[in-house]
C-alpha cells in the first residue's frame, strides 16, 4: 500500500489514538444503556438481542481483517489514511522485552511463564536450558513439560469438538483436561503458571508415590482419551469439513518456516526435542509424528495422536 511509504509512525499513533478514543465513547454512550436495558428491562425479543450480542463475542477479530480490507478496497479507500491498517501477523508486542532489562536471571523465569499461559512451562524450561543443565531437573522439567503440552492439546481438542458441534465431546476432553491441572497442582502448588523452574534446578521435587500417581492418571486418561479420538476422527462431518481442505505441501511448509503440528502434518519432521536436547536425549526411540496429507484433517490426526506420544514420553523418563 502506498501509503506506508509517504506516512510515519507519529501519523499512524494518531490514527490510532483517534480510532480508540471513538470507540471508548461509542461505547460507553450506546453500548452502557442498550446493556442496561435488556438486562434490566423488560424489552420485547431481548432474549434475542442478547444471544446475538453473545455470539458475536465469540466471532475472533481476526476473522474481519481480510473481509474489511476487501470492503476498504471496494469503496476505495484503499491507499488513504481513512483505512490505514498495520497489522504484523504473528508478534504481539507486550514490552517484555524491555521488562527483563530491569530483572536479574531468576526473575527472568517467571516473565518467561506468562508470554502464554497455557504452555507457561515450555517457556521457563526453554530458558533454563540455555544458562545450565542438571540431570534430574532436566528429566522432571521434561515431565512438567509434556504434562503441559497434554493439557494444552486436550483444550485444544474440546475447542475443536465445540465447533464442530460436539458439546459433550468438548466437556469430556476438559474434564480429562481438569485431570492434568490436578497432577500440576499436587506436584508444584500451581495449576496453570507453575513457576517451578528456576536457574540451577527446580524449585519441587516429584517423589515416588507422586511419579505413580501421575503415571496411574495417565493410564486412566489414554484409554478415555483413546475413545474421544477415534469417535472424533472416524466421524463423517468432522472429515467433511477437513479432508482436503486448507491443503500445504511439505515445500511449501518449509518455504513458510512452519512449525509444530501444522509442518508435521506437511510431512515436515521439525521437532525440537529430536534434536536431543537435555532429557530429550536420553528417550530410547522418540519420532516427530507426521502427516503426509497436509490438509486440516492431517493437522488434526497430527495433534491427537500427540497426546499418546506424550503420556509414553512421561512414563519412560519417569520409570
Amino acid at each position: 500500500i502506498s501509503a506506508l511509504t509517504i506516512s510515519s509512525i507519529p501519523r499512524y499513533f494518531l490514527n490510532s489514538t483517534v480510532v480508540a478514543v471513538l470507540t471508548l465513547l461509542g461505547i460507553v454512550v450506546l453500548g452502557c444503556p442498550v446493556a442496561f436495558v435488556i438486562s434490566k428491562v423488560k424489552v420485547k425479543y431481548a432474549n434475542a438481542l442478547m444471544a446475538f450480542f453473545l455470539f458475536g463475542m465469540m466471532v475472533p477479530i481476526f476473522s474481519c481483517l481480510i473481509p474489511m480490507f476487501q470492503i476498504y478496497n471496494r469503496i476505495g479507500l484503499r491507499n488513504t489514511y481513512w483505512a490505514l491498517v498495520l497489522p504484523q501477523i504473528g508478534f504481539v508486542h507486550r514490552g517484555l522485552e524491555k521488562l527483563v532489562e530491569t530483572r536479574d536471571y531468576n526473575q527472568f523465569i517467571y516473565i518467561a511463564e506468562r508470554i502464554c499461559g497455557i504452555c507457561a512451562m515450555g517457556h521457563s524450561l526453554g530458558y533454563a536450558e540455555t544458562v545450565e543443565s542438571l540431570k534430574r531437573a532436566e528429566y522432571l522439567r521434561v515431565i512438567w513439560h509434556e504434562l503441559s503440552r497434554i493439557h494444552s492439546h486436550l483444550l485444544w481438542l474440546g475447542l475443536a469438538a465445540d465447533a464442530f458441534g460436539f458439546e459433550s465431546m468438548f466437556m469430556h476432553c476438559w474434564r480429562l483436561r481438569e485431570r492434568v491441572l490436578d497432577l500440576f497442582e499436587k506436584t508444584t502448588g500451581g495449576r496453570v503458571i507453575l513457576s517451578v523452574v528456576k536457574v540451577g534446578g527446580v524449585v519441587r521435587d516429584i517423589d515416588a508415590n507422586q511419579m505413580a500417581e501421575i503415571v496411574s492418571v495417565l493410564d486412566g486418561i489414554k484409554g478415555e482419551y483413546t475413545q474421544i479420538m477415534n469417535t472424533l476422527l472416524t466421524d463423517t462431518s468432522v472429515k467433511n469439513r477437513t479432508v482436503g481442505v486448507g491443503h500445504i505441501t511439505t515445500e511449501d511448509a518449509a518455504a513458510l518456516s512452519m512449525v509444530g503440528p501444522f509442518a508435521r502434518a506437511s510431512n515436515l519432521p521439525y521437532d525440537v526435542r529430536s534434536f536431543g536436547r537435555g532429557a530429550y536425549g536420553d528417550l530410547a526411540d522418540f519420532a516427530p509424528i507426521t502427516a503426509t496429507e497436509g490438509d486440516c484433517y492431517a493437522r488434526v490426526k497430527v495433534r491427537c495422536l500427540e497426546v499418546l506420544q506424550y503420556i509414553e514420553i512421561i512414563k519412560e523418563l519417569g520409570a
